[in-house]
């Protein structure tokens, strides 16, 4: 059997098993095929043809890249805009746009109840809201487009409601006293410009804005009632309130600058900040004379601190007594040169030199007056109690028609850096009745006894009437 079975393998091995001779077949006719294919293709051929599928193709691929190509120039040309339009906006701002800083706080939290442990404390202050005029709004607040405009403002301890009619402008106190609601645009309160009144959103109540009575009763009605009203002026771009405790008329005379009220001046912008002080603290920084080489010395540029700086001589009078309108006001003249040493009158910069002439008229504005080569410009500084410890500082400037823009916008950004440099100051401060004052430090002693001028004997009995919690307040030394 062993002999059979190598035969047959042997045998198998020599003849060609039935797959190889499959796939010789197959490969046979695959070769035969290419080859009538090569031979029919090439009969075919067509150079020309060929040509211009490949210029199709070319262009198909251009057409690509053209369309590609211009979505990035129209991505290129947004973006392009975009810079042009930042970039004017940018130099409108700068060159054009008035400067515009308001309600800025500096060291929230003083005054809060948040922290009893930085409650500040206040010192032995006087009464909080002395006699006389104070700033309300801005006349720009007061919408004159809209003759039915009305906003409300919280000053001097109360809310108060300030529309125009077509005899002025007035201002009565907010809570309307038949519902409660605020008399307030935004409560749907409106000015009767026609009938000088103000109506109520709340329940459609009329008050007379000269004397804050019901309109629609008689004086003989049980139900007939009224809002108070105060004495009020516009000038300045200003709204100004006057404040009296005895409730006397308007004894004080507002100072308005014919420059700022006949058009000769242009508004170039505001400032305002919430400062936490007692409001007699803030204008007596113009009698301390000493703190100006102090506090104010360094360059306003972070930059050049250590290179530049400033020097300042100032000479303070308060008004004659016997001169009716002068009486309430005080004069100072500032000068302020630039210098690159901290030595007195040392390396003085030809030219740095600023003079200007500043009039504190009543407890609450000061009027400063610059004179520079460019021409002139006035600021109007104006302090506002709105509670015992809390007041807005706003600032105001106007300049001649032939000062760029530019410059008064630095004038009163040069202002404001060197005024935040006193706010820290004052919110953290203690109200000193009997300070230790030393010969240099200026006249603050004569500021304070013309200042006690704008409080009478009413004037500590209205604070408590409208702050019942005030001694604790004044108690808190």
């Amino acid at each position: 059997s062993k002999p059979s079975h190598s035969r047959s393998v042997i045998e198998t091995m020599k003849r060609p098993p039935v797959m190889l001779e499959t796939v010789f077949l197959a490969a046979t006719a695959s070769v035969a095929a290419a080859v009538a294919w090569r031979n029919d293709a090439l009969a075919s051929f067509d150079p020309a043809a060929v040509r211009e599928q490949s210029i199709a193709a070319v262009q198909r691929v251009a057409g690509v890249s053209q369309h590609a190509a211009g979505y990035v120039a129209l991505a290129l040309g947004v973006v392009a805009l975009a810079l042009v339009v930042w970039l004017a906006r940018a130099v409108y701002d700068v060159l054009y746009a008035p400067f515009d800083r308001m309600d800025l706080r500096i060291d929230p939290w003083l005054g809060t109840d948040s922290r009893k442990d930085r409650v500040k404390r206040v010192g032995a202050m006087p009464p909080p809201y002395p006699n006389g005029w104070f700033r309300i709004v801005c006349s720009q607040d007061v919408a004159r487009d809209d003759p039915g405009c009305v906003i409300s403002e919280r000053v001097l301890g109360r809310l108060f409601s300030v529309f125009r009619g077509r005899g002025g402008t007035f201002i009565v106190e907010a809570s309307c006293p038949r519902c409660g609601a605020t008399m307030d645009g935004e409560n749907g309160a409106r000015a009767v410009f026609e009938e000088n009144a103000v109506q109520c959103g709340g329940c459609g109540t009329e008050y007379d804005g000269r004397t804050g009575d019901e309109r629609g009763k008689e004086n003989g009605d049980d139900d007939r009632v009224f809002t108070p009203s105060y004495d009020c002026s516009e000038c300045n771009g200003h709204i100004y309130i006057w404040h009296d405790a005895q409730g006397r008329e308007p004894y004080m005379k507002l100072m308005r600058p014919a420059a700022m009220n006949d058009g000769s001046f242009l508004w170039h912008g505001r400032t305002e900040h919430i400062v936490t002080c007692h409001a007699a603290e803030i204008p007596e920084n113009g009698a301390d004379v000493a703190h100006l080489n102090i506090l104010h010395q360094t360059s306003i540029f972070k930059s050049l601190e250590g290179i530049l700086f400033h020097q300042w001589t100032a000479d303070w009078r308060a008004g004659k007594s016997d001169d009716a309108d002068d009486w309430y006001q005080t004069h100072i003249v500032i000068t302020q040169k630039m210098k690159l040493s901290r030595e007195p009158d040392r390396l003085v910069i030809p030219g740095s030199g600023v003079h200007v002439e500043v009039t504190q008229s009543g407890p609450g504005l000061v009027f400063l007056h610059f004179d520079m080569p460019i021409g002139r410009c006035w600021v109007i500084e104006a302090v506002t109690p709105i509670s015992p410890m809390r007041c807005k500082y706003h600032h105001i400037i106007f300049a001649q028609w032939r000062v760029p823009r530019l410059v008064a916008r630095w004038v009163l950004h040069s202002l404001i850096t060197q005024a935040e440099r006193d706010v820290p100051v004052w919110n953290h401060k203690v109200y000193l009745n009997k300070p230790l004052i030393v010969r240099g430090d200026g006249p603050i002693a004569q500021f304070r006894r013309w200042f006690k001028q704008f409080y009478c004997d009413e004037s500590m009995a209205l604070a408590r009437r409208l702050h019942p919690d005030l001694s604790l307040l004044y108690n808190s030394n």
